[in-house]
């Protein structure tokens, strides 16, 4: 993707995680953060990751490759949102 484009389609998730926001929970917004991809998930993106340095995806790791970054986008997003949540509403 585009920087640019990449950029209006963060931008465009931001507004979707706005309302998603307003369901957070402490617990909710704690377990969010938390999340992690399981182990295969990561040996996946680093052995696509390997390729895509490499100059040797497919067309469909590409593709794959690609709906893995995004997915990753918008789960540091989501994350960074549930972060704002706890500093917002839980007392140290």
């Amino acid at each position: 993707m585009a920087m640019n484009t990449n950029g209006k389609a963060l931008g465009l998730l931001a507004g979707l995680l706005e309302p998603l926001g307003r369901c957070f929970t402490t617990a909710s917004a704690r377990e969010i953060v938390a999340l992690r991809p399981d182990e295969p998930m990561r040996r996946r993106m680093e052995e696509l990751g390997d390729k895509c340095d490499d100059g040797h995806l497919t067309a469909e790791e590409r593709a794959e490759y690609q709906l893995l970054v995004d997915l990753g986008d918008w789960m540091t997003l989501l994350q960074l949102r549930a972060s704002k949540f706890l500093v917002e509403h839980t007392r140290h």
